[in-house]
């Protein structure tokens, strides 16, 4: 069913006093890679649910280490944001700056993930049996596409939520035009020159002052993660996922999997109005495959982690769509 999500902007979860999210360097497939990990409020004794965030690109688990702790309080789960392979924050040790994945190999890496995430919270008295996939952007489609591959530990109850969900090419003037660009054969060559001139800037030390406008509009914790864009092995690993999903996605999006195991109906979308990479209009899609709901949230920007006005309506949506798509632990 598809509708307009009307959620209230205001949220409780500015007055409460929130969970921290911890920064930790975990290997994946022997890649370094960026995770932020947030406790669940729940006691031991009850059951557990664990959520596992999978961000846009760029992949830098920072900027949704805020939405992280606001989600934990929302669902009364543990939470991480499992960082894209090659996305990193800071230069990482045994990762050479070089390094760069492909769309395929993303959706490896987070599938990787997920079945060492399911295996660890099995073991111990208060197993987490349930795992919620959620998805933001390109996120959402590596999220599901791992989701499919994952070796998960028996007995994980899976379910999966994708936001604003780059899930295939669509015909928006602006996505096309994106699209013709990064799969040009001018589009390597470019890559390479923007990531040394990337590289140059920070050599120079002249992050700040290039993207000053943009630092002043955002929070703190999300103007440090955009400081580290500019660099050479992250721009070449953002510019370079960019070709790869350019090219990965021109074929439809089979909508009717999510009817097939592992997700056998526990899956669900958010749109929004006016997002040229999701566009609302492609949620009757995943209406009339079964999805078990398809909602448009008037108004957000693509980068929502980014306000705390956003965050504030994306987790609302969050809560709900989880709530249905996961019946097995509920919470007041």
């Amino acid at each position: 069913m598809v509708r307009n999500s009307v959620r209230s902007a205001k949220s409780p979860l500015r007055m409460a006093s929130l969970p921290a999210a911890t920064p930790s360097v975990e290997l994946v497939q022997s890649v370094p890679t960026d995770v932020y990990r947030v406790p669940s409020p729940a006691p031991p004794s009850a059951p557990q649910r664990h959520v596992v965030l999978v961000p846009g690109n760029p992949g830098q688990p920072g900027f949704y280490a805020r939405a992280a702790a606001e989600l934990s309080v929302a669902l009364c789960a543990s939470v991480c944001v499992v960082g894209l392979a090659g996305h990193r924050e800071a230069p990482l040790a045994g990762l050479a700056a070089t390094a760069r994945f492909t769309l395929p190999e993303q959706v490896a890496h987070v599938s990787a993930f997920l079945g060492a995430e399911s295996e660890a919270r099995m073991r111990g008295p208060s197993a987490q049996r349930e795992l919620v996939v959620v998805g933001h952007s390109i996120g959402a489609y590596i999220g599901h596409e791992a989701c499919a591959t994952a070796k998960l530990a028996t007995g994980t109850k899976l379910s999966f939520c994708g936001l604003n969900p780059y899930l295939e090419n669509n015909a928006t003037p602006e996505n096309r035009l994106r699209v013709r660009g990064a799969t040009s054969w001018w589009a390597p060559l470019l890559t390479w020159a923007l990531a040394l001139f990337a590289g140059l800037l920070e050599a120079l030390g002249l992050k700040r002052l290039l993207l000053r406008n943009d630092l002043a509009k955002m929070e703190d914790h999300c103007a440090k993660v955009a400081l580290g864009l500019p660099a050479f092995s992250t721009l070449l690993n953002i510019l370079y996922l960019f070709r790869s999903e350019a090219a990965e996605l021109a074929r439809p999006f089979d909508y009717a999997r999510q009817a097939q195991p592992p997700f056998e109906g526990r899956a669900a979308l958010m749109y929004t109005t006016g997002d040229y990479w999701a566009p609302d209009a492609d949620a009757p899609k995943a209406a009339a495959a079964g999805w078990s709901k398809a909602i448009v949230v008037p108004g957000l920007p693509h980068a929502w982690s980014l306000a705390q006005a956003s965050r504030d309506r994306v987790v609302a949506a969050v809560k709900e769509l989880v709530e249905g798509v996961s019946p097995w632990v509920k919470y007041p």
